[in-house]
């Protein structure tokens, strides 16, 4: 795993704390690393109605974009606080997000979901998510 890669979930390791998760109590770290070299950050935000809240990587990509909208995404870690031998994967509606972002910059983006005990490396949103729905599902 590459230096950058360690690093950032070190930080990650502390900014999982700050994820406001009063009901479920899972709480979730996402990191998101442009083609500018930047690093975006998101936690989970819960509401107590469950669908208002959002997960981490969503927070993390929906402001990634908003920031610089004319970066791509490169990389996106995700981190929980839960001691689970597996690693902590994105929800379905994450995987939608992640690959509409692939699919529109026609670049794939890496994955390093991190367990207490490993990280499992995926060089694409396609290895979650292999028959995603996309722009081309809705052409006649």
């Amino acid at each position: 795993m590459p230096q950058e890669i360690r690093e950032q979930f070190l930080i990650l390791e502390k900014k999982v704390k700050d994820a406001y998760a009063p009901y479920s109590e899972f709480k979730v770290a996402a990191a998101v690393k442009l083609d500018n070299k930047q690093w975006v950050y998101g936690t989970n935000q819960e509401n107590a109605a469950y669908p208002s809240g959002l997960c981490a990587e969503r927070v993390a990509l929906f402001y990634a974009k908003s920031e610089y909208p004319d970066a791509d995404v490169d990389t996106l870690l995700i981190i929980t606080d839960k001691p689970f031998e597996m690693p902590c994967s994105p929800c379905g509606a994450c995987r939608q997000v992640i690959s509409e972002y692939e699919f529109n910059q026609t670049k794939e983006i890496n994955l390093y979901l991190y367990s207490h005990h490993q990280v499992w490396f995926f060089p694409s949103a396609t290895s979650l998510l292999p028959f995603v729905f996309s722009s081309e599902s809705l052409k006649k």
